[in-house]
Order: structure tokens, then C-alpha cells, then sequence
């Protein structure tokens, strides 16, 4: 189905929890799935850098899908305007911080979907709602802060829900479900969170 780069926040490791639990659902359903070690490099720009390195030899034929937390949400932000990919997932990202160089970037994806929380006392939701709007994403409002660990299970559902848009859209009839894959689904607005703007 395709191929799915992980690129983690400054703060945290190739292997946190959102990252697990996001890795097994993605290997689920027939994703393949690697994430980028980033430890020990605190520029932004340099762990883009990094990133595009790694993506030199991709083979742009298959379906590349970034998924990035903070920081690493900036790092997959700017590999999108390098390469060509297909779907950019965003779990708080850094964005409108002066001392990036490109503070509010422009996602370059088919599809891009955002979770950020209210109580982000690092990013704040006003920042990542106008971005959002400006760029037509889907966002996800939750009542979380910056780590996103109380909405962990919610993740989930929403990043099976976006892997399974990002199988139709590359023109596949059925979905994932359709194909025999099962898995909890939750309905798009619940009091902890809000979907805002459709791309």
C-alpha cells in the first residue's frame, strides 16, 4: 500500500509511545513503517537535512507517507516540498516558531491531517487552527497537551481513518475495512474533540 517515515520530537526517541502504537496499526494493515533517529541533532532544519538524505534513492512510484510529532512534524513539513509525497499526518506540530527557518511552512502533500491539543502550552491551538485554515487541512482539536498521551487510543482511530482516505485516493475501490481488516471506529466529533477544516 505504501510507506510510512516516522520523524520524532526533539525532546523524545525513534521509539516513543505514539510511535508504537501508531507503528502496529500501520503494519496491520499492510503499511510498511521505519522511523528516523534523530537524538543529539537539536536543528530543526539539520534533521530535515537528515530526513531528505534518507529519502535520496525513494522510489517515488510508491506511496510515501510522513508522519512527524512536534519538531518532527516541521522536519516532515519541509521533506514534503523535496519529494513527492502522498499523505503528511501532524501530532502537534512546531509551527510559528521564530527560531526555525521556515516557522509556517506550507504542507505540499495529496492529503494533509493534523491533531494538536487545546492545552498545547508550547504551540498554541490559535497558531496550528489558522494554519490549518490557510492550507485546507483536517484538524483535530483535542483535549490534550503537547505530548498528546490522553488521546493516544483516539490517534489511532483517526490515523487508520486517514491511511484508508489515502487508499482510496490512490484509486483503490475498496477501503482497508472493505479488504477484511478490522478495527474500532469512533464517531468524527466527540467532546474532546472537534473536526475543523476538510481538505
Amino acid at each position: 500500500m505504501g510507506h510510512i517515515i516516522f520523524s520524532h520530537g526533539k525532546e523524545s526517541g525513534p521509539w516513543g509511545s505514539k510511535i508504537r502504537h501508531l507503528s502496529e496499526l500501520a503494519l496491520k494493515v499492510g503499511y510498511t513503517f521505519e522511523t528516523i533517529d534523530y537524538q543529539g541533532m537539536h536543528s530543526p532544519d539539520l534533521r530535515a537535512e537528515k530526513l531528505l538524505k534518507h529519502l535520496q534513492d525513494w522510489d517515488t512510484f510508491s506511496p510515501l507517507i510522513l508522519v512527524g510529532s512536534s519538531m518532527g512534524a516541521y522536519v516532515s513539513l519541509v521533506a514534503s516540498h523535496h519529494v513527492k509525497v502522498t499523505g503528511l499526518f501532524l501530532l502537534a506540530p512546531a509551527l510559528g516558531l521564530p527560531e526555525y527557518r521556515q516557522p509556517l511552512i506550507a504542507p505540499k502533500a495529496e492529503v494533509t491531517e493534523v491533531v494538536h491539543g487545546w492545552s498545547d502550552h508550547l504551540i498554541p491551538a490559535s497558531t496550528v487552527c489558522e494554519w490549518s485554515m490557510q492550507h485546507q487541512c483536517t484538524l483535530y482539536l483535542v483535549n490534550d497537551g503537547h505530548r498528546l498521551q490522553q488521546a493516544l487510543p483516539q490517534l489511532g482511530i483517526w490515523f487508520y481513518q486517514f491511511l484508508d482516505r489515502l487508499n482510496r485516493t490512490s484509486g483503490h475501490k475498496e477501503s482497508m475495512a472493505d479488504k477484511g481488516h478490522s478495527h474500532s471506529t469512533a464517531t468524527q466529533t466527540s467532546e474532546a474533540s472537534h473536526a475543523a477544516t476538510r481538505r
